[in-house]
């Protein structure tokens, strides 16, 4: 047995013995936790990424849904009264159209 597997088996072992609530603790908080406006920025990314490869006519559904979700998170960010991050997402956004679309 090598050192990694011997390693390896000491950490198994140690995650076995801990309580399986503290087992549930450990890995949420390896998770990164990610906001709602986040995850909306991340759909508009992948929306206009798919744009760019596709035909006229399915780029102009696909870029429709990628402006819905902006005026989404925009609105979002407002109505939390976060209107410098809201004016600095959009710049975010309009430099992403830019360099796939373009």
């Amino acid at each position: 047995m090598g050192i990694l597997e011997f390693l390896a088996e000491l950490k198994i072992n140690e995650w076995i013995k801990q309580p399986t609530t503290q087992r549930a603790v450990n890995v949420h908080k390896e998770l990164p936790k990610k906001t709602y406006e986040g995850h909306l920025l991340d759909q508009i990314k992948e929306l206009i990424k798919k744009a760019s490869a596709e035909t006229a006519d399915k780029r102009k559904a696909t870029m429709m849904s990628a402006n819905n979700l902006q005026i989404q998170l925009l609105i979002s960010l407002e109505q939390a009264g976060h209107f410098q991050m809201a004016r600095e997402t959009e710049k975010v956004i309009l430099k992403y159209k830019m360099q796939y679309l373009h």
